[in-house]
């Protein structure tokens, strides 16, 4: 867990299935449990602190480093992937930048990818409508452009 101080706690049961547990760094936190090797949270650890980008492409970062690792030991099933503004307004739809899962897929991590890519797309347009009403038009197009580039076989 990672209060709104920052400070960071983690706890991994001595009674886990092997192999499990966790590492701590500045403002971030990995467990894992029931992976294939212990190997699994020091990988996700190092990809989440050299990896480049917004919270959501570090976690990607850290979930593809896992399965590089070697995963869990059941295999791959589903992912799931959740980033809130930090600044809480009430309302779910503004607060949650990201809110995706993968329920049931062989390649849960490419499918969560993709849908990041077009919620990215979807947060473009809807930053372009915002400008659109305050009658930014160049904004708007920027905006409107930048969602084009990353979901181009999209109406939008």
């Amino acid at each position: 867990m990672i209060d709104a101080q920052g400070r960071v706690d983690a706890w991994t049961g001595k009674n886990d299935i092997q192999a499990a547990g966790h590492i701590s760094g500045k403002n971030y936190s990995v467990q894992a449990n029931l992976m294939l090797n212990d190997k699994v949270w020091p990988a996700m650890s190092a990809a989440f602190e050299n990896s480049k980008g917004d919270l959501a492409e570090r976690m990607l970062a850290a979930l593809e480093a896992a399965q590089a690792a070697g995963g869990d030991i059941r295999g791959k099933q589903s992912a799931a992937l959740i980033v809130v503004t930090g600044k809480p307004t009430g309302q779910a739809g503004k607060d949650r930048i990201f809110d995706l899962r993968v329920d049931d897929s062989p390649e849960p991590l490419i499918e969560l990818r993709r849908l990041v890519r077009l919620q990215r797309a979807y947060n473009h347009m809807n930053a372009g409508d915002l400008a659109v009403e305050h009658k930014d038009h160049e904004g708007a197009l920027r905006e409107y452009g930048a969602a084009e580039k990353l979901a181009p076989d999209r109406l939008f």
